[in-house]
């Protein structure tokens, strides 16, 4: 059935939503859908997001995923929001994740292999901080940014969509490379610019204070997942979190360099003024790099449709209108969860004669006048 160019279904019986929302569903796209009454069950039942009212009855809101409370469509809306900033939470902490976890095992083992002492020039507690960083605070910094309106301006996400897609793996591989080569730089080059000695404490501590402090700054980027330029944009109305986060980190970094307490356990000694400038130009060159980024052509392929699974279907029904109705066969493949769920059969539901001349018309421009609609239910709520 092709139902994408429909926009409104006036006067639509509880069957219509049904075949509107399997329609939508076989089609790939992901369908909400919102009922009340007892004979709403089958579609909320079928839908991706089932939403019911709290004044419905208490057959639609068991068949439903989420019961609005205040019984206002505007509810409908925020859960959409909230719903996307939680699966942008996810993705922000993914990128962000891997680009520092490939770089760090790179850089463990090619300082390995190069050292005279086949020791890695990040010690173990040095790794455990890194590690803590890229896991734990991390994923309170970018996981903690409140929802907004700005979410609903994008298009949907398919259900088919790669959880990582182009723009993420060009900020993974572009900042990879990025830290991957000034860290190399350091550790073979760029530590006789400012007076450190080859495999000396300070070569060490330089080479891991630049790595840190790269990280430190392209959590301001890994906040943006798409084409925004400004990776501040919102930063302190919607993530207090973010700023303590950083502060926490940031300062714990100079107290690993500094101070004379922890630099035993960190294995790290003091900098003097132009190692600390050469380790900030390298954390801060991630914000002219992310913003090129940003400004790369990227485009993302078409997600593909059709042939999507619904885990809610139970039985597939195979459905043709005739002038006296709708005749269905038997269901084929079934896949009830749990005893009480069983197919049953709609055929004087879909009766066309009573169709209201809307519904008429939506079922003149099926596919092939042909459908294939999943159903589930129970047995009492048909009879109720």
């Amino acid at each position: 059935i092709n139902a994408e160019y429909m926009g409104v279904l006036a006067r639509s019986s509880p069957g219509d939503k049904h075949v509107l929302a399997a329609a939508l569903i076989k089609n790939g796209e992901v369908v909400a859908m919102t009922g009340d009454g007892t004979n709403d069950a089958p579609a909320l039942k079928l839908s991706d997001v089932g939403f019911a009212m709290h004044s419905g009855t208490e057959i639609a809101q068991l068949a439903s995923d989420i019961i609005l409370l205040d019984d206002n469509f505007v509810s409908v809306v925020k859960a959409c929001m909230w719903g996307r900033n939680v699966n942008d939470a996810v993705r922000k902490f993914l990128q962000f994740q891997l680009t520092v976890n490939v770089v760090g095992v790179l850089l463990t083992f090619i300082s390995a292999v190069t050292s005279p002492e086949r020791h890695s020039s990040l010690t173990a507690v040095q790794l455990l901080w890194l590690n803590l960083i890229m896991d734990t605070f991390a994923s309170v910094a970018l996981s903690t940014e409140g929802a907004h309106e700005g979410l609903l301006n994008r298009p949907p996400v398919s259900r088919n969509s790669p959880i990582i897609s182009r723009r993420m793996w060009s900020f993974i591989i572009c900042h990879s490379v990025y830290q991957l080569t000034a860290t190399l730089l350091i550790q073979f080059a760029a530590y006789s610019w400012v007076g450190a000695k080859a495999h000396s404490a300070e070569h060490a501590t330089l080479f891991f204070n630049t790595f840190v402090l790269m990280q430190v700054f392209n959590q301001f980027n890994a906040r943006k997942l798409y084409d925004e330029l400004n990776p501040f944009e919102g930063i302190i109305s919607r993530s207090p979190w973010f700023w303590i986060i950083f502060l926490i980190v940031a300062g714990f970094q100079v107290a690993a360099v500094e101070a004379p307490g922890i630099q035993k356990i960190m294995s790290t000694t003091s900098l003097n003024g132009q190692q600390w400038a050469l380790c900030l130009v390298a954390g801060f060159l991630e914000w002219p790099i992310g913003l090129c980024i940003k400004m790369l052509p990227i485009q993302e392929p078409p997600a593909p449709k059709g042939g999507v699974a619904h885990d809610k279907a139970v039985g597939i029904a195979k459905v043709h209108p005739t002038a006296e109705g709708i005749v269905e066969e038997e269901p084929k493949a079934m896949n009830a969860r749990g005893p009480s769920a069983s197919s049953f059969r709609v055929t004087d539901t879909f009766r066309a004669p009573n169709r209201d001349p809307a519904v008429q018309a939506f079922h003149r421009h099926t596919d092939g006048n042909q459908y294939y609609g999943s159903m589930v239910g129970r047995r009492q709520s048909m009879a109720a």
